[in-house]
């Protein structure tokens, strides 16, 4: 029991440290920043589809007012009323003007693509048609998604003999106070597994979601208790204290979704789960050239999460990191899809050149893993070396300084 929640303080500890590693304090202020130029035409786009379908064209405004009750602290509701006031506006302007405010939607998503590709080490972003066609069907589905929930609920509820089971069991109220939970964890684990440019497992993504939700919950109570009970904005900025206070909970949001990022990520790559051993990192090289190269000698590449699930083993140095190395020593290049493959003929390296070329010293034999064919191949090749530098090296360091007398001229 000790030893499982030393790997799980471990294992958050590696979160926690990617995360502000990898600059998501400052992606959410560029996030926060987007967000609220892209609020006024992401309310248009979803008033505008859910308007074009009969059976959801009441449901518009519903739906804005329950996000803004159940996803946005009390203080943004004189920022509801401002944001309506323009999406309003919005809808007089002419055709250039919607596809301006389009573009800025689009641009969001744009910046939220690059945080979680930074975040997933993915180097190739989307681009062209599967761009378009991956943000388009993020704004019109979303809409629609959530209006076709709040229909089926509805219609569920309204049926006597639902309606009458839920009252007297208390699932009306239940259904009711879950739901944007619910909505909440779904449109988390979307974007964990749709908006990186590679694959993201949908049980990772789902956890990912679900512990982003509850933070996100958790943070709603907070920031409406710390409103409450200091209402130290209200007394600086007066009748203004809405815009800072909705600022810094679009700020706070997107610090949470960034960290559930780094938690799916973790899940998908993590290793300290599965066994106390650690592969030494030249070992840890060798043995993923060793891989790309049986791969190559097939005619294929292999994904970072295919290398990383060739061995049941937790590592010195992160998978991320290993390979940005690989990249830098140009040993491997990255292909037009998520593999990689050599960039260098290995029959014409020596261990002495890959040595010199990687940042990492030369493992001791007691390092290496015997059951592991590669590493008993290096254990192989090292066990001269270390042979002779133990002959070499045996004169104690008083002898060094002797030699020639002592002197140093």
């Amino acid at each position: 029991m000790i030893n499982l929640l030393r790997q799980w303080g471990y294992f958050f500890k590696c979160i926690f440290v990617r995360f502000f590693r990898d600059g998501c304090i400052y992606r959410s202020s560029a996030l926060t920043f987007t967000s609220l130029l892209a609020m006024v035409p992401l309310m248009l786009v979803s008033v505008s589809i859910l308007s074009a379908f009969p059976v959801f064209k009441s449901l518009g405004e519903t739906v804005q007012n329950f996000v803004f009750a159940n996803f946005v602290p009390s203080a943004g509701e004189v920022v509801k009323t401002y944001l309506h006031q323009f999406v309003q506006q919005a809808s007089q302007l002419s055709l250039v003007g919607i596809l301006f405010l389009l573009v800025t939607a689009v641009l969001l998503l744009f910046t939220i693509e690059q945080s979680f590709n930074a975040i997933w080490r993915v180097r190739k972003h989307r681009k062209g048609v599967a761009a378009f066609m991956m943000y388009w069907a993020v704004l019109t589905l979303s809409p629609i998604l959530i209006g076709a929930s709040f229909a089926v609920s509805t219609y569920l509820l309204s049926l006597p003999l639902i309606s009458d089971t839920a009252q007297h069991l208390g699932f009306g109220k239940l259904l009711l106070t879950s739901t944007p939970y619910i909505l909440a964890v779904i449109t988390f684990t979307i974007l964990y597994v749709a908006i990186p440019n590679c694959y993201v497992p949908l049980r990772y993504g789902f956890i990912g979601g679900v512990v982003a939700a509850i933070l996100f919950e958790c943070a709603k109570y907070g920031f409406t208790a710390y409103i409450k009970f200091f209402p130290t904005y209200e007394l600086v900025y007066g009748a203004l204290a809405s815009i800072p206070l909705f600022l810094l909970w679009l700020y706070v949001s997107w610090l949470i979704i960034l960290f559930g990022a780094e938690l799916t990520y973790g899940l998908t790559f993590h290793r300290a789960l599965r066994t106390d051993t650690r592969l030494h990192a030249f070992a840890h090289s060798f043995r993923w050239l060793a891989y790309l190269w049986q791969a190559q000698t097939d005619g294929r590449g292999l994904s970072l999460r295919q290398l990383v699930n060739q061995d049941l083993t937790n590592y010195d140095v992160a998978p991320d990191e290993q390979m940005e190395m690989l990249l830098k020593c140009h040993l491997v290049q990255h292909t037009n899809g998520s593999k990689y493959v050599l960039c260098r003929d290995l029959s014409a390296l020596s261990l002495r050149e890959l040595y010199k070329i990687l940042p990492w010293k030369l493992p001791e034999l007691d390092d290496l893993q015997q059951d592991n064919p590669w590493d008993k191949k290096l254990a192989q090749a090292l066990t001269p070396l270390q042979s002779n530098m133990a002959d070499e090296l045996g004169m104690t360091v008083v002898d060094v300084f002797q030699q020639d007398g002592g002197k140093t001229t």
